[in-house]
């Protein structure tokens, strides 16, 4: 049986689609904000540092802190 969070992700688009309407879903939590946006803000303190598409964020996030919250480990120091 599904999640009830499951349930309530895929009820939120299936009306965001029928209806076509533009939607604020606030959440902590990243891999939900990644499966149900068609675009994230990622804010820091108020601050919002980057603005795209989940795979945009993902793929090319544009600072560090983007980078960990987002939850990608592939982060090289350059000297």
């Amino acid at each position: 049986m599904p999640s009830y969070a499951l349930i309530c992700e895929q009820r939120i688009k299936e009306i965001q689609q029928s209806v076509n309407i533009t939607t604020v879903y606030v959440t902590h939590d990243q891999e939900e904000a990644m499966s149900v946006s068609d675009r994230i803000a990622v804010m820091k303190d108020g601050v919002i540092q980057h603005v795209g598409t989940p795979q945009n964020i993902y793929r090319r996030p544009r600072n560090i802190f983007v980078a960990t919250f987002i939850g990608r480990s592939n982060i090289l120091a350059v000297f």
